[in-house]
């Protein structure tokens, strides 16, 4: 489990709207621990990078769910 990450959303409008973001990983070997240890920071900043560019509406339902999950999966 990666520390939480509080985000920024792409907003419109003058209020802005925050996010707090959990991430865990699930290795299936102790290799894959060591490789993604030294990733980590690469990781959270394309993480972070796609979520800033979200708005709001974009995160709701279910199928949007679906959809940033797999887009987050193509990023780590």
């Amino acid at each position: 489990t990666l520390e939480d990450i509080t985000l920024n959303l792409n907003a419109e409008g003058p209020k802005s709207r925050f996010m707090n973001l959990g991430l865990t990983l699930v290795l299936l070997n102790e290799e894959d621990i060591v490789r993604i240890e030294s990733r980590i920071p690469r990781i959270i900043d394309s993480v972070t990078a796609y979520m800033r560019e979200l708005k709001p509406e974009e995160l709701a339902g279910l199928a949007n769910f679906y959809r940033v999950r797999e887009n987050l999966l193509v990023r780590v």
